[in-house]
């Protein structure tokens, strides 16, 4: 036992003499070593300080060494042995988790020790999404990857709600996102969560499709472009089932459609034909008219007639007629009344006479004398 050690006298004596003899050795019990204080486990946050206690009895006193993960402990400045043998580390990395050792040795033996060191930390992304742009009915997976101790809890939002998978969305074993046969109204911003005890962060990725424009229906036919006869109606339809986006070709084809349509009959008005050349002058001298005439072609389906004439006349510009000489200046006769006789009695001569209207233009002079004679 411990106690047994010291320093031990052996005397010798006999009856002959009153002498006696020593002899002296000393007893060192050298004990193991064995633990004191344990270091047990501990689990500290990212950047604090760690202590692990590690305290041995034995003698000779025993020699501490420390190994991490079976290899020994490179002492620095931030990670240093204390003199009772304790291992202290500050501003703690997550690289200093692992299992640590606590080795005692001396003369008499070793003994060991053993604590895990768990380094609490918030999640950190090691993977994050990349925006994607793919075509309508492409796949995609978003990779997200975290780390942190405890480990992270990962989830998956779309815009502000979290995402629903089922279908054709699905988290895969390692967190990856995977929407298979991509849709427009897949397009949105999407947050790849991670959460632990110490935090929660995330990371956002965008989803973009590539959409070909596509046409609605026709519209119902419009109104016939004319009220009666033959006319023209269309119809449209419009870009939008889905609209292009994000670089997606334009609807291919005509938005309009025309269609003939016909109506009744259209009232037909009366209408005139063309007029027809000037005819000859009504006379060929002095004051004249000429005309020409025109047609009505006329009204059909409730049309109404013809307005105007169908007759006009123009004043021919002609030289005056030229004008006979002729007898008259005695009222209606063109011969005066007849002279009283000549004489009383006996052979006697009664007269009359006349005058001539002198001739314009032209004309030739009377033709006739201008005094007749008779007897009486």
């Amino acid at each position: 036992m411990k106690d047994d050690a010291g320093e031990y006298t052996c005397v010798a004596t006999n009856p002959a003499s009153e002498q006696f003899v020593t002899s002296s050795a000393r007893v060192i019990i050298k004990v193991p070593p064995s633990v004191v204080v344990p270091p047990g486990d501990r689990a500290v946050r990212i950047a604090e300080k760690a202590l692990l206690d590690c305290q041995f009895s034995g003698d000779p006193a025993p020699q501490i060494i420390w190994t991490k993960n079976g290899r020994p402990v490179a002492l620095s400045d931030r990670i240093q042995k204390l003199d009772n043998g304790s291992l202290v580390i500050y501003d703690l990395l997550s690289s200093d988790a692992g299992h640590y050792k606590c080795i005692a040795i001396n003369d008499a033996g070793t003994s060991e020790a053993q604590s895990i060191l768990t380094v609490k930390s918030e999640p950190k992304f090691t993977i994050e999404p990349v925006a994607a742009l793919v075509q309508l009915g492409e796949s995609v997976i978003f990779d997200c990857a975290a780390e942190g101790v405890p480990e992270p809890t990962m989830y998956w939002w779309k815009g502000t709600q979290r995402l629903d998978t089922g279908g054709r969305v699905a988290v895969l074993a390692n967190n990856s996102l995977r929407i298979v046969a991509t849709q427009q109204s897949d397009v949105g911003l999407y947050r790849c969560f991670a959460t632990n005890a110490l935090g929660k962060t995330f990371v956002e990725t965008q989803l973009d499709v590539v959409v070909h424009g596509g046409y609605s229906e026709w519209s119902p036919w419009g109104a016939c472009s004319s009220s009666c006869g033959r006319g023209e109606r269309l119809r449209t339809r419009t870009c939008d089932s889905p609209a292009p986006g994000n670089g997606g070709r334009d609807c291919v084809g005509p938005s309009t459609e025309y269609a003939t349509c016909t109506m009744e009959l259209c009232p037909v008005d009366g209408r005139f034909s063309e007029w027809s050349a000037w005819s000859e002058c009504s006379k060929t001298c002095g004051q004249a008219v000429k005309k020409r005439v025109r047609e009505c072609i006329q009204p059909s389906h409730g049309g109404r007639h013809c307005r105007g004439d169908t007759v006009e006349l123009m004043d021919c510009l002609l030289d005056p007629c030229s004008k006979w000489g002729e007898w008259g200046a005695h009222g209606l006769s063109e011969w005066s009344a007849w002279s009283e006789c000549s004489k009383t009695c006996g052979q006697a001569v009664k007269k009359r006479v006349r005058e001539c209207i002198q001739p314009s233009h032209g004309g030739r002079h009377c033709r006739g004398d201008t005094v007749e004679l008779m007897d009486c």
